[in-house]
């Protein structure tokens, strides 16, 4: 009867040493698909990464070939306000071939010399809250910078587009 106890105890403690060497596999198995899909979840970074600049430069140069040339001659008597209502009007003729000269841009926008305006160009990452802080130390300037460019929402500028600054908030 105590050889019997024996032999069976000796079949349980292989029967264990069997499922730990299995859960041992088992273990080294699962770490390495693990291992494979931090593989895989690296490369796939890396595409979106890529694929993501790509986009953006895409974007950009559609945007920049997709825009008609912008006058650059600004005489020193003409104004931001008569620059705004001139682009107005061609922009309403274009999309309507009506020719709207009477109508005038918001009144709260001052007339602001031209040498008094300075450009600035978009970059990624830009908002008009830090475009503003930029350049005036405080928050005030994104009204002003919006109605200037003629902006619906904080949201309408894009990267590469040329916005006109004012030096000073007045």
């Amino acid at each position: 009867m105590n050889n019997k106890a024996l032999v069976i105890l000796n079949v349980l403690i292989l029967l264990i040493l069997l499922l730990m060497i299995y859960n041992f596999y088992e273990i080294n198995k699962l770490s390495e698909v693990k291992e494979d899909y931090h593989r895989e979840l690296s490369y796939i970074k890396e595409d979106t990464k890529k694929l993501n600049e790509r986009l953006n430069s895409y974007i950009l140069e559609t945007e920049l070939n997709s825009k008609v040339p912008v006058k650059n001659e600004i005489t020193k008597s003409e104004t931001v306000k008569e620059k705004i209502s001139e682009s107005n009007n061609k922009s309403e003729q274009s999309s309507t071939g009506n020719s709207d000269s009477d109508k005038k841009t918001d009144s709260s926008v001052k007339d602001i010399p031209a040498e008094n305006i300075m450009k600035y160009t978009v970059k990624s990452g830009d908002t008009l809250e830090k475009i503003s802080m930029k350049q005036y130390k405080s928050r005030a300037g994104i009204d002003l910078i919006m109605k200037i460019n003629n902006l619906k929402s904080k949201s309408d500028i894009k990267i590469g587009q040329v916005l006109n600054i004012p030096e000073k908030l007045e």
